[in-house]
């Protein structure tokens, strides 16, 4: 019964001494390796994980019994070289004076892959935000250069007129002239900058 729950279990399962050595698997751990049954039960842990340090293996195996289950993330290699990235979920098993270690190793290439894809988009939408404050920059000073010195400019040449109306007729009907003048720019200047931020091509051609 014991086995039947093993074999059938989704996540591969190992069973190893300190040394690495692996003295039981699952029909999972063949399938997902490539080997058989009885070619890793010849082999280590180092044959199987690439990240395997017997050093750390000795740290896991000294923890005290509330630290367990451990989780850690390594890469397996199969028969045929290719890799695969895999969390491990590491036990004790003690038995009398010996220590073994069961491990249960999820495939986690999808989940690796959704991060991947995640963390583009992070990065992409980051790169958004960031040109579309600097499009925002550029237009504020844009209406701060242009837009507004000529707004500016017109108000101060009307309030001109007012007081030379009388005084100077000629010279309020010039100052008339060059704040309508100024008017003009900034509607062509407001233009330009309607357009550069929607251009009617986009309307026109979708």
């Amino acid at each position: 019964r014991f086995r039947s729950l093993v074999d059938n279990a989704g996540d591969a399962f190992f069973l190893h001494d300190e040394q690495g050595k692996i003295l039981d698997v699952s029909r999972r751990a063949c399938d997902s390796l490539g080997y058989a049954r009885e070619e890793l039960l010849s082999m280590t842990l180092a044959d199987v994980d690439v990240d395997f340090v017997p050093r750390n293996l000795a740290q896991y195996l000294k923890l005290a019994e509330e630290e367990y289950p451990v989780s850690i993330e390594g890469v397996h290699r199969r028969k045929d070289g290719t890799t695969f990235p895999v969390e491990i979920r590491l036990a004790p098993l003690d038995l009398g004076s010996q220590r073994l270690m069961l491990g249960l190793a999820r495939d986690i290439t999808d989940r690796k892959r959704l991060e991947a894809a995640i963390h583009q988009e992070q990065r992409l939408l980051r790169e958004m935000l960031d040109l579309h404050e600097r499009e925002r920059k550029l237009v504020a000073y844009e209406i701060h250069d242009g837009l507004a010195q000529q707004l500016t400019g017109a108000l101060y040449k009307f309030q001109s007129v007012g007081r030379l109306r009388e005084r100077d007729p000629e010279a309020a009907q010039e100052m008339f002239d060059e704040a309508v003048r100024l008017l003009r720019e900034a509607m062509a200047e407001t233009r330009r900058l309607i357009s550069g931020l929607r251009p009617p091509v986009l309307d026109e051609s979708g």
